[in-house]
């Protein structure tokens, strides 16, 4: 059975997402100029446009299935946005529609370059564009944490940096706010930033994902780009954790998942820990302190983003 070409009714979505009462501007595909395309993404095209003067990128939503519920996730997206207001935080300029029934759109600051990019460039080189990259990565997560705000998909594709350096966290479709009624569901994370916790699909999980996420974007910073975890499937990136930090068991939410009845894995013994990986001089010893710290099967034992802000690498 084919699916249905005609999408999802926009107006329709406009009132079931409650857009009269967000307090984001609304406004029309023409009032737009099209300059290039920036990237394909998930659910349609991020193009670079202009409005008004003003070079700004426009994130396509195609409303091209019913199979899953798209007014459910830019409700939840555009509520975070609303509530979120920081310098280290993309903000979202405008919903945009019009033109067409099957696309809604996302209006954002244009950003010249993503960290993944940067990463992979000799200006990283530079200790103090580091330092000063994690450290806005840190106030970004910081504030999110303060409003208990979890984003689930924190990697260097989606940190945006401008012309000065400055940077923010963006692509908040599979965020979550934390409420008492708000059950997580098992999150959609990018593979090689997957904390265990995530991984092994357990029941509970907080803003400790993204803080496991920081640190192997943080191990990308001062490895040019290489990554930490790169693996192809879940069952490797669980053997290639088990290696560098040992056996979990110790921990009553693990010990007992089916998850580890299909792996093979050498006794915890042969665990080699992070320094086997950092093999480059340049990288500080603060640094490596920060990734051990972090790296652990014990969410509740990662520090917060506001600990980390307060270590002596960043003074």
């Amino acid at each position: 059975m084919k699916a249905s070409n005609e999408g999802i009714n926009l107006n329709r979505l406009l009132e079931s997402i409650k857009y009269d009462t967000i307090k984001i501007p609304h406004r029309h595909i023409s009032q737009y100029n099209y300059i290039s395309d920036i990237e394909e993404g998930t659910y349609g095209r991020v193009t670079k446009q202009c409005f008004e003067d003003t070079v700004i990128a426009l994130k396509e939503i195609r409303l091209f299935t019913n199979k899953i519920n798209l007014s459910r996730l830019i409700q939840e997206e555009l509520e975070i946005f609303q509530m979120t207001d920081h310098p280290n935080i993309i903000k979202l300029n405008g919903l945009v529609s019009g033109g067409s029934q099957r696309s809604i759109y996302f209006e954002f600051p244009f950003y010249i370059t993503t960290l993944h990019t940067l990463t992979n460039t000799p200006q990283m080189d530079d200790v103090k564009l580091r330092k000063s990259c994690i450290k806005q990565i840190l106030q970004g997560l910081e504030y999110l944490d303060q409003k208990q705000i979890i984003h689930r998909d924190l990697t260097p594709f989606n940190i945006f940096l401008s012309e000065d350096n400055g940077l923010v966290i963006g692509d908040f479709n599979v965020s979550k706010k934390i409420t008492p009624t708000n059950k997580l569901s098992p999150a959609k994370t990018t593979l090689f930033y997957k904390a265990p916790e995530v991984l092994f699909d357990c029941k509970e999980y907080d803003g400790a994902v993204d803080v496991w996420a920081l640190a192997t974007i943080v191990y990308e910073i001062y490895n040019h780009g290489k990554v930490l975890f790169e693996v192809d499937c879940d069952i490797e990136l669980a053997s290639l954790m088990i290696k560098v930090m040992g056996l979990p068991t110790y921990l009553d939410e693990y010990r007992d998942l089916d998850f580890f009845k299909f792996l093979t894995f050498e006794s915890s013994e042969k665990t080699v820990g992070i320094e086997t990986f950092v093999s480059n001089e340049e990288t500080e010893s603060q640094i490596l302190d920060l990734l051990k710290s972090i790296l652990t099967f014990d969410s509740k034992k990662r520090p917060k983003p506001s600990q980390l802000l307060e270590l002596p690498y960043f003074n």
